[in-house]
């Protein structure tokens, strides 16, 4: 229950700073400014179509819907999940996890030039605040038909500072969207990032560690 609190309140905040991108990028100001971002904010996160609110604010047209289409949500696409061996890492390492990939729409999940739709991830702080909203891209190179779950292995970077972190594992198709809002549902996980045991290493010796860990991982 905590952790379903705390990715609330995380998935407000992410929202409220799209929807401040987007108005300081398309919208001219005006005394309704303030009602509409609110108004968007709550759209977004009842799942409304995140393409369709750029579209919209893009264009000045009219933001706010008929209660009717307000009402619309976005259907389920699948669900995605990470599965973690260990949820305590080391500081700054970079490594593979396995992904537990549902896909729940009508098209194939696979990664293609006329489809650049990768797995990353989102970081964030335990009080909710964003740590690294642009997490790294791993091709997926099998596809994932409709109605099918899969396990793919991802590349992740763990963060560089130690402390109580909450992962979020997700799809992005290159320049258009972040599918968390776009219907899939993105499981969250709390992760302790700590120092490695032992004395500093160099920092080629490092990499050397961090190299060897993750391919035993693999």
């Amino acid at each position: 229950m905590e952790i379903k609190m705390n990715f609330e309140s995380l998935r407000r905040r992410n929202k409220k700073v799209l929807v401040e991108h987007a108005f300081n990028l398309y919208v001219k100001h005006n005394e309704n400014i303030k009602f509409n971002k609110e108004y968007w904010v709550e759209q977004l996160i009842k799942g409304h179509n995140f393409s369709e609110f750029i579209e919209k604010i893009k264009t000045q047209s009219q933001l706010l819907e008929d209660k009717d289409t307000s009402k619309k949500k976005t259907a389920s696409i699948g669900r995605i999940k990470s599965k973690f061996q260990d949820l305590t890492l080391d500081v700054g390492l970079s490594q593979k996890i396995k992904i537990e990939l549902y896909n729940g729409s009508r098209e194939t999940f696979i990664t293609s030039a006329a489809k650049p739709l990768y797995l990353s991830y989102h970081w964030y702080k335990s009080n909710g605040d964003v740590y690294e909203f642009d997490g790294i891209r791993t091709s997926i190179n099998q596809s994932v038909l409709k109605g099918d779950l899969a396990i793919i292995d991802m590349v992740v970077k763990v963060p560089k500072e130690v402390g109580n972190y909450i992962f979020l594992p997700t799809l992005v198709l290159e320049g258009k969207a972040w599918l968390e809002n776009e219907g899939l549902e993105a499981i969250p996980q709390k992760v302790e990032v700590v120092a490695p045991e032992g004395p500093p290493l160099t920092r080629r010796a490092q990499n050397i560690f961090n190299s060897l860990k993750a391919n035993a991982a693999a």
